[in-house]
This record gives structure tokens, sequence and C-alpha cells, in this order.
């Protein structure tokens, strides 16, 4: 059983394996759980990101992987970019790993500790018959021990038993990975703002709530919880906002001077929004942010007014 690996049996069903479906048919939802054998597999479930390669391997076009892999957020890469892994696969191998330590331990236990007599002779470093080993008896262990011609100070014999094939150093299982900062967090919300969630605030913390449960160890850098945050899925989909909106909302703050952070953190509450009402378009922003808009930014509201007059509320 040293290749299994668990999978979904509703995995068909998965928003973006439904898409890549629609888009490319059956055959690519084969090719995609061929890919995630593989990466079971490798090292570090990890595969090298060489699509002619893998287009050989599986007897495909080297079209059709590319697509599989880069255009439906089923893989994720390397800072590098280099190599792809997933991160589902990989999660589910870690929390293997898991049980079969528990499992060991556990036979390990049960099994019982070496005898006292043992011990000793192991830690004498003792080159004597192994049988003395098995010896229960008192008077022929000590007959044992007193015939041993061994050397007290030799160093102790180097164990034989193989090391664990988990690397210690990967970033997916050091322990030292860490949970992002406030700083990451403001930035991690401001994607989220972005991607046009219903509750940002909310997001934010499934999302560090849910790598949290793992330790941080698939996204143990920056780079990658940002880029994690890019391709999370939020709890309630739908638009929170006009789409055109938010897309004016954004090149306003584009033109935000730098230093202007107050302005900024008022654009990005999640209350922002706007609406047409009695002939006016209402937008409904952070008092801090009005006369910002209505003057320096004017250009851009008058095409989301389409000619109505501009109204600002906000509690």
């Amino acid at each position: 059983m040293n290749n299994y690996f668990s999978h979904d049996s509703n995995a068909r069903d998965d928003e973006k394996i439904l898409a890549m479906r629609i888009d490319l048919g059956w055959e690519a939802y084969g090719l995609y759980w061929a890919l995630i054998e593989m990466l079971r597999d490798a090292s570090d479930y990890q595969l090298k990101a060489n699509y002619k390669v893998l287009a050989f391997s599986l007897h495909t076009t080297v079209d059709l992987i590319q697509q599989i892999i880069c255009n439906y957020g089923l893989f994720s890469f390397t800072e590098d970019n280099e190599s792809f892994f997933s991160h589902s696969l990989t999660k589910r191998m870690e929390e293997k790993e898991v049980v079969s330590k528990k499992r060991r331990a556990s036979a390990g236990t049960r099994w019982g500790k070496p005898s006292t007599s043992d011990a000793n002779a192991e830690q004498d470093g003792c080159k004597c018959n192994a049988n003395a080993m098995q010896m229960h008896n008192t008077s022929d262990a000590n007959a044992e021990q007193d015939g041993c011609k061994c050397n007290a100070n030799a160093p102790l014999k180097e164990s034989k038993v193989k090391e664990s094939k988990v690397n210690t150093s990967s970033p997916r299982t050091r322990e030292s990975a860490r949970s992002p900062n406030e700083e990451e967090k403001k930035m991690i919300y401001e994607i989220f703002f972005w991607r046009n969630m219903k509750n940002p605030v909310a997001e934010v913390e499934r999302f560090c709530a849910h790598n949290q449960q793992y330790g941080w160890k698939l996204n143990d850098t920056k780079e990658k919880r940002l880029k994690a945050a890019n391709e999370w899925i939020p709890e309630t989909q739908g638009n929170r906002v006009s789409p055109k909106f938010l897309d004016t909302w954004k090149a306003i703050y584009a033109i935000l001077a730098p230093d202007e952070e107050e302005l900024k953190r008022g654009m990005l509450h999640e209350g922002s929004r706007a609406a047409a009402s009695n002939g006016y378009l209402v937008i409904h922003a952070h008092g801090s942010v009005h006369h910002f808009v209505a003057t320096r930014a004017s250009r851009e509201i008058s095409v989301l007014a389409k000619g109505n007059p501009v109204r600002y509320t906000w509690p």
C-alpha cells in the first residue's frame, strides 16, 4: 500500500474540475488524475514543469497538458516556477504520514522496550554472542557479562535504522512556518476586496484558519501566501458590488499618492458600493474619501455616473 493515496468520490463535480471538463472534456479529467498519480510517486510530491516530457509520458499533446496544469487553478507552482504540485494531494499525504507515525509509535509501545540488562549491554558496546540479548536468567546474564572481552570505551555502533524519507528542510514540513503578520493580512484583505468577495474580512479569517490547520506548511512564505490568496475560493459566491463600480473604484485607487494611506484604507472599506437612486448615482463610501473622489477623481466618477448627479453617503 506504499503507493496509496485517497481522493474524493465526487471530485468530478469540483468547481475547478468542472471548468476543465467543460473546456477540455473527459480526456483532460483522466490526464489530470494521471498527473496526480505521478505527483504521488515523485520526490516531495513535485514534478518539473516540462510539458513536452509530461505529454510524451502520457501520450498526449503538449498544449493539452499545459492547459490542464496552468489554466484551472488545479495545481500550484514553486517560487521559481520550475516545478508544480497539488495543494490537495500534499495535504492528504501529510495527513497520511501523521497517521503512519502514530501507528508506528503505537506498535512500539505494544511490543515494549528492551530489558535493562539488554540496554546496558548495548551501551557497553559489547560484541558478545547475540544470544545473550534473549537471556532473562540473572546468573547467565552475569556470566555472559563477565566473559565479555569488549572495550567499555568503544563507541556505540551506528544505527542501521533507515532515516525517514521526509525531508525536514522542505518548506512544506518544517516547523518554522509562520502565519502572516498584520501587514500581510492587509494585503490578503486587499486581494479579496478587489476580487469582489462579499465579506473580505470574514474570508481573511477563514483563509488563515484553513492554513493554520496545517501549520502554514504549504504557504510558508509571503509570496506563497499571497498566491494562495489569489486562488482562494470564497465561502459565499457572487458579486458584492457592481463590477463596473469596482473597476472605477480601482482606477481611482491607482491614482492615489503613495503617502495617502488613510484614503487608501478608506476606499478599501468592505461597505463601499454604488447604486442608482432617484436619478442620482449614490456612492456609499468612507467619509474621508468623499472630497478626494469628488475633486481629483471626478473624471472617473463621471464615466460611472453616465451624466447623473453624484451623491455621497456614509453612516
